[in-house]
């Protein structure tokens, strides 16, 4: 995510039944939170947990 012209690394665990959703969750989460854009926020990699990382 880029605020004020500097980039914060973070990581976030999110539960959905498919990608598209879990970045439509993320970009939902991020903007009413943070007050970010979607062109503020990259991804850079997406990974499906197994059910016992999951939990």
């Amino acid at each position: 995510m880029r605020k004020g012209g500097d980039k914060l690394p973070f990581t976030k665990d999110i539960k959905a039944v498919k990608k598209e959703d879990a970045l439509q969750h993320l970009y939902s989460d991020m903007g009413s939170r943070h007050k970010a854009r979607r062109f503020e926020i990259t991804v850079k990699h997406i990974e499906e947990l197994t059910e016992p990382e999951a939990a």
